[in-house]
């Protein structure tokens, strides 16, 4: 092979060597969770390689103690959602659901829809001065309809009613088999379901009115109305 040659494919085992060892670069910064755009940026010499994989060991460390305390908080909802259907619920018979002066939303019971409503009523006390007495609930009327049609309205109880009468409507009060949910809004219905089977061993009367009563401590009082 004349010295030309012999230089020539030097030259080209050197260039693919060189292809070869940035393509391995960037299968580890990959690998390490680097952006295309960050790799491209250490690779033209733009950002320094030590900084830049300090600052993702930096977001790494981040994303592990993250995800550690949603896994943390995740266990501890299924622990509380696997004995929610076997725990003891205390039924209390003749509870008084207190009178209140509310603003009220009907709800759209479409899932996409369900539970806006409260938003909107703080809306509507905040621009008109009202002042909020209490957590917001929603009462349920003709649960046990024949036709199936119940209805649900968000309401949200205020204390100067008197001084908008057109926006507020007063919500009589009732006398009410009750019980207190704790684990998580998403599993209430299990205390709806104890309070409907207790009714029906007594043999007690149950209006087809409810009300589920939301407290910021992620806890539900549920009230069902009872003929007195």
């Amino acid at each position: 092979m004349i010295p030309n040659q012999i230089s020539e494919n030097n030259g080209y085992r050197y260039y693919c060597d060189e292809q070869l060892n940035e393509l391995n670069r960037i299968k580890e910064y990959r690998r390490y969770g680097l952006s295309l755009k960050e790799i491209k940026q250490i690779i033209s010499g733009n950002i320094d390689e030590k900084i830049a994989l300090a600052e993702r060991n930096i977001q790494l460390e981040h994303e592990i103690q993250t995800s550690i305390s949603i896994k943390m908080q995740l266990d501890k909802y299924m622990s509380c959602h696997k004995t929610e259907c076997t725990r003891q619920y205390e039924i209390i018979e003749n509870k008084t659901f207190e009178q209140k002066e509310v603003i009220t939303r009907k709800e759209n019971i479409e899932l996409e829809h369900l539970g806006m409503s409260i938003g909107k009523l703080h809306e509507i006390a905040a621009q008109n001065g009202l002042i909020i007495a209490g957590s917001h609930y929603v009462r349920y009327d003709f649960l046990f309809d024949e036709s199936g049609d119940f209805t649900m309205e968000t309401c949200l109880p205020v204390i100067t009613a008197e001084l908008l009468p057109q926006l507020c409507v007063e919500e009589p009060s009732a006398t009410c088999i009750y019980t207190m949910h704790t684990s998580g809004f998403s599993s209430i219905g299990n205390a709806h379901q104890k309070i409907i089977e207790y009714a029906q061993k007594r043999k007690i009367k149950l209006t087809g009115k409810a009300f589920e009563v939301y407290n910021s401590d992620m806890s539900a009082e549920v009230y069902y109305e009872i003929y007195k």
